[in-house]
């Protein structure tokens, strides 16, 4: 659904960043169900990876609404730099 989404304006920018961030607390979850143990069809590593991933993309959505809403140059920089961290 976040890939599908446009992220031209603000409202779809916030629609994929909320989609992106339901992704990765879905492969939190399913990360979290597999524990130490292997799955058949998923290895830990590829679910953390996804999560990982996904997270990745909404912070990205993110920066782009703050750029979007033409913020100050400065609450850019700082959103720049919490993304970094």
């Amino acid at each position: 659904m976040a890939a599908a989404e446009n992220r031209v304006t603000i409202d779809e920018l916030n629609k994929a960043y909320k989609a992106f961030n339901n992704a990765a607390v879905t492969f939190q979850y399913l990360r979290e169900i597999l524990g130490e143990g292997e799955s058949v069809d998923v290895l830990t590593e590829c679910v953390s990876m996804l999560e990982t991933l996904m997270i990745a993309q909404a912070q990205e959505c993110f920066f782009n609404r703050v750029v979007s809403a033409r913020k100050s140059p400065t609450n850019c920089s700082k959103a720049a730099k919490q993304i970094e961290l």
